[in-house]
């Protein structure tokens, strides 16, 4: 087993293409990122991106 560690990060404005990029790279629909930036996360190891993941926000917040 390795000691290496990932660390996971809300996207930030420079990751959109890398998010973008990847989940088309892979089959998956890449058309909400830049619409709910707030959803995606990178996951970082060593300072490198090496992932991204998705928490999608299905209850409207309060007010809508």
């Amino acid at each position: 087993m390795s000691d290496a560690s990932v660390t996971l990060r809300l996207e930030q404005a420079d990751d959109l293409e890398y998010v973008e990029q990847l989940l088309a790279e892979n089959g998956l629909p890449a058309g909400d990122v830049r619409s709910k930036p707030d959803c995606f996360f990178v996951a970082v190891q060593d300072g490198e991106r090496v992932g991204v993941g998705s928490v999608p926000i299905l209850v409207p917040p309060i007010g809508w």
